[in-house]
C-alpha cells in the first residue's frame, strides 16, 4: 500500500486554522502525539479519522505519562493505537504490542522500543482504520488506570 501525508504545524491542534485546513485538505487520518485533549471540531476533521499513538496497554495508564505509571506500578506496558474521541484516550483500539521492561529500562530506552513497535504496527492500525476493524486486548488484569497532571 501506498500512502501520501502531508504536515501542518501549529501552537495548537484545536485551532480553527487546524481543523479548516483538515476539512479542506480532505485528510482522511491525522496521526497525532500530543498531551492536549482534543474538541469535538478537529476530531471531526478528518475522513476516517485520527489515532493516537498512546505509550501503554490500554486501558491501564491513560493519560500523561504512562510509561512512568507502569514503572512505578509495575504494570505490563506497550504501545496501543486508537481512534480518538471525546474521552481521555478511550477510543477504539487499532493495534497493540507489549514492550518488555526491564529494570535497566529508562525513558530514552523505552523510546526506542517504543519507536521499532510503532513501526511495525503502523502496517496493522492503519488498514484496521481504513476497514473500520477494531481489537480488544486480551491481557489478563488489566485494569482501567487514569493518571493526570496534579
Amino acid at each position: 500500500m501506498k500512502y501520501d501525508f502531508s504536515l501542518n504545524i501549529d501552537d495548537s491542534p484545536n485551532s480553527k486554522q487546524v481543523s479548516d485546513w483538515v476539512r479542506k485538505s480532505k485528510i482522511d487520518i491525522i496521526f497525532i502525539m500530543v498531551g492536549d485533549i482534543l474538541r469535538k471540531d478537529i476530531i471531526n476533521s478528518p475522513r476516517l479519522g485520527i489515532i493516537n499513538k498512546h505509550a501503554a496497554i490500554l486501558p491501564s495508564c491513560k493519560g500523561l505519562f504512562p510509561f512512568f505509571w507502569a514503572k512505578i506500578f509495575d504494570i505490563p506496558t506497550g504501545i496501543t493505537f486508537h481512534k480518538v474521541d471525546l474521552g481521555i484516550d478511550s477510543g477504539k483500539i487499532l493495534s497493540q504490542s507489549l514492550i518488555k521492561i526491564t529494570k535497566q529500562d529508562n525513558v530514552k530506552t523505552l523510546f526506542r522500543k517504543l519507536i521499532k513497535t510503532s513501526f511495525k504496527q503502523i502496517k496493522i492500525f492503519v488498514p484496521n482504520l481504513i476497514n473500520g476493524e477494531y481489537t480488544k486486548y486480551k491481557q489478563k488484569n488489566i485494569k482501567s488506570n487514569y493518571w493526570r497532571r496534579r
